[in-house]
């Protein structure tokens, strides 16, 4: 006789014992009329919600707090468990592909499930869609944040949220995981690509554009977007050494004042727009986890008069140490908890949390109020499943014009000299480096994969697989890299070099230099100098007696000091995005003025880190800092 796994067995068990519990309790449930006003759509918010949830159970109202993650929680999970929502990973597509369809496809088998539910709730589904929806193949891919700080362009930024709502909700996505309105200020951390500024007064106007431009005053609408404002806060604020590679999931030691003046103020500021949810920080301040810290999200709650949803980061509730990890950050203020693998454990254990007087009833009503409220302020009830209507505005010709805008307002020219640059079109130049025609490197992390990938140049071990995925399956960003933009635009005059060898005729050398793609954590670094290959390149060319114009592609300010005096210019380009090529041709040839300014201080070297402005540091270049060819 074969062998059964006692794992197996005790599978078996648990899940007879939950399905005995759910076909029990239903036996005392009460029936739902079709005309259940929550059903009527005419009638006030607060009125529907009330009386949903004078129909749910104790079991139902703690599954609209579990968000799953999608390759855990299958549609068929979704309705047997009565989920309240759905979060799709860094790493996680439809099996079908990763067009506009295959994720509408996909997010209507979730919503159908749901839909099927004895109360009929649908579902959140959650995205990270933090530089346009980078998750959908074909969609525009604007620059990251810090690029944007450096347009200090609110109109702009509000366009882009815009078009990042009207793209997502063409393929069924409807809450997005942003703005994150993060006040970086020490680049050695491996988010500062997804910050604005090391200002809080530019992150604050960002994040109010960003946050109006998803929702646009109404989230019923077709092309609006749920906002999620994160991280809350002062995750820009931990110190090197405190997190467990360096910054990342660190703390803050500032006193209430500072972390007020430089951390919150961007949450005071988006708050004013009504933002649908705001999502917790895997970080501290002052020691105690932000998952944990009910000091800190009373202020968001009471203070700030906050009502929407307040999630969980990725099972942020593991950061907490002790017992009843569910339950502490539920106590401490948190709506919905992010498991994202664990909600069958979530669905037992919060309910017994509450018959064991752990958690009260009322808390659980709280948050399921504010889940429900949300939801109905979406027009869920009324149109959960998506429509092929809208497929076509993803990556059409007009939204890829605003993000070429982007790329070119994003430019900062830190060094100009001996005429380098404009480019004339009909003088020889050299394109050098493989970043100049790589998408993956020129969009960052946070493309098609979470840590995103590059066609090219290796990345940090764990991350790898994702450059593995894309060339195996064909995938690419929608756009145009360097190489290609440059091409043409000048057509032969224009020569390629991996290494700036054979590039005879050229008198000017574009050099791309910079990153590779990372995040999160895998971005934590102790060194941000160039790398000793970007080093050899420019210093190959320099001794050919070739002007050299650095463009540095990178998530945060480098440390230049070995190729500085080497080039006669050198340009910020940050993480430009789809549309790389031609918003930097169209600034190097001049056809456009640079209008970029720092939105960080430039650091010397790495001692001066953490440097910001008013520290009274002098930097290489000091934020607000940014040539123009018309002074």
């Amino acid at each position: 006789m074969k062998r059964v796994s006692p794992c197996i067995v005790i599978t078996m068990i648990c899940s007879i014992v939950f399905t005995f519990s759910c076909v029990s309790s239903k036996k005392n449930l009460t029936s739902v009329p079709a005309e259940a006003k929550y059903r009527n759509a005419s009638l006030p918010v607060e009125e529907r919600v009330n009386d949903l949830m004078s129909y749910m159970t104790l079991d139902e109202k703690v599954a609209q707090m579990a968000q799953a993650v999608v390759y855990v929680a299958s549609p068929a999970d979704a309705k047997s468990y009565g989920l309240g929502s759905i979060l799709v990973g860094g790493g996680d597509h439809p099996g079908s592909g990763l067009k506009a369809k295959d994720w509408l496809n996909f997010y209507n088998e979730y919503q159908k499930a749901a839909m099927q539910t004895r109360l009929g709730i649908p579902i959140l589904f959650g995205v990270d869609a933090v530089h346009g929806n980078a998750k959908i193949e074909g969609a525009t891919v604007f620059p990251h944040n810090i690029g944007l700080g450096a347009t200090n362009d609110a109109a702009l930024v509000e366009k882009i949220g815009r078009i990042t709502a009207i793209e997502s909700r063409a393929a069924g996505l409807h809450w997005n995981f942003a703005p994150c309105v993060a006040v970086a200020r020490d680049e050695r951390w491996g988010r500062t690509y997804e910050s604005f500024s090391e200002s809080p007064d530019i992150v604050s106007a960002l994040g109010i554009a960003y946050v109006h431009g998803l929702e646009n005053g109404n989230r019923a609408a077709q092309n609006s977007m749920a906002a999620c404002v994160k991280h809350y806060f002062a995750d820009g604020g931990a110190e090197w050494g405190s997190g467990p590679h360096g910054i990342d999931r660190g703390n803050s030691t500032l006193s209430d004042e500072d972390v007020r003046k430089i951390h919150l103020a961007p949450y005071v500021a988006a708050l004013k727009e009504k933002p649908a949810s705001v999502m917790i920080s895997f970080s501290g301040i002052g020691g105690e986890e932000m998952h944990g810290n009910k000091k800190w999200i009373d202020v968001l709650k009471q203070e700030l008069k906050f009502n929407g949803i307040i999630i969980s980061d990725w099972a942020g509730h593991k950061e907490l140490k002790g017992e009843n990890l569910f339950a502490q950050s539920i106590n401490a203020g948190m709506d919905m908890i992010m498991i994202p693998e664990e909600y069958p454990d979530f669905v037992v254990d919060v309910p017994q949390n509450v018959k064991d007087g752990i958690i009260t009833k009322e808390r659980i009503d709280e948050a399921v109020r504010r889940i429900l409220r949300v939801k109905f302020e979406m027009g869920l009830f009324e149109k959960a499943l998506a429509d092929e209507s809208q497929l076509n505005t993803v990556g059409c010709d007009e939204h890829m014009d605003v993000a070429r805008e982007a790329v070119r307002k994003s430019l900062v020219l830190l060094k100009n000299e001996n005429t380098a640059l404009p480019l004339l079109k009909t003088e020889k130049v050299a394109i050098v480096g493989t970043k100049a025609k790589d998408m993956g490197v020129l969009c960052g992390g946070w493309t098609l994969y979470w840590g995103g990938y590059s066609e090219y140049e290796p990345l940090v071990a764990q991350l790898e697989q994702n450059s593995r995925r894309v060339k195996s399956s064909g995938l690419a960003v929608k756009g145009k890299n360097i190489l290609e933009a440059f091409t043409a635009t000048a057509g032969a005059s224009v020569l390629y070099s991996d290494d700036g060898s054979a590039i005879d005729g050229a008198k000017k050398a574009i050099v791309v230099i910079g990153e590779v793609p990372y995040a999160e954590f895998f971005g934590d670094l102790k060194d941000l100098s160039v790398s000793k290959a970007d080093v050899d390149k420019i210093k190959k060319l320099k001794a050919q007696g070739i002007s050299v114009i650095a463009v540095i592609v990178s998530g945060r300010p480098m440390i230049i000091s070995e190729i500085e005096a080497d080039c006669d210019a050198i340009v910020a380009a940050w993480l430009p995005g789809s549309m790389a090529g031609p918003g930097i041709a169209d600034v190097l040839y001049g056809d456009y003025d640079f209008s970029g300014k720092l939105s960080f201080t430039w650091p010397k070297d790495m001692a001066q880190l953490p440097i910001n402005v008013g520290d009274g540091k002098e930097g290489l270049y000091p934020f607000g800092y940014g040539l123009r060819y018309k002074q």
